[in-house]
C-alpha cells in the first residue's frame, strides 16, 4: 500500500473519540511531507468545498509506514485523492 501512495492523497486520523481532522500529502523527499487542515468533522468524510476552504494549521513530516501500513500511531487512512495538486505557498517551509 505505501508505495501507493501520491502527492495529493487526502487522510483523515481520529483526533479523539468523537473527531476526524484532515491532511493533505503535499511532497515526498526521503519520506512525506504533509499538511494538516483546520477542519474537523465526527465523520471520516470531506467534501472538496471543505477541503478548498480549510486553512493549513500545520505542516509536518510523516512516518506513512508507522501511520497507514502498521497504523502503531492511531487511527490513520487514506480517503482520497486530489487529481492535479500543486502545493502552494511552499516559500516559507
Amino acid at each position: 500500500m505505501l508505495r501507493y501512495i501520491k502527492i495529493g492523497e487526502i487522510f483523515c486520523f481520529k483526533f479523539d473519540d468523537h473527531t476526524y481532522q484532515f491532511g493533505r500529502i503535499m511532497a515526498k523527499v526521503i519520506f512525506y511531507i504533509g499538511e494538516i487542515f483546520d477542519y474537523a468533522s465526527n465523520q471520516p468524510v470531506i467534501r472538496e468545498e471543505d477541503i478548498r476552504s480549510a486553512r493549513r494549521l500545520i505542516v509536518i513530516p510523516l512516518d506513512a509506514y508507522s501511520l497507514f501500513g502498521r497504523r502503531t500511531e492511531g487511527e490513520w487512512r487514506i480517503i482520497s485523492h486530489q487529481e492535479n495538486y500543486t502545493p502552494e505557498c511552499t516559500e516559507d517551509l
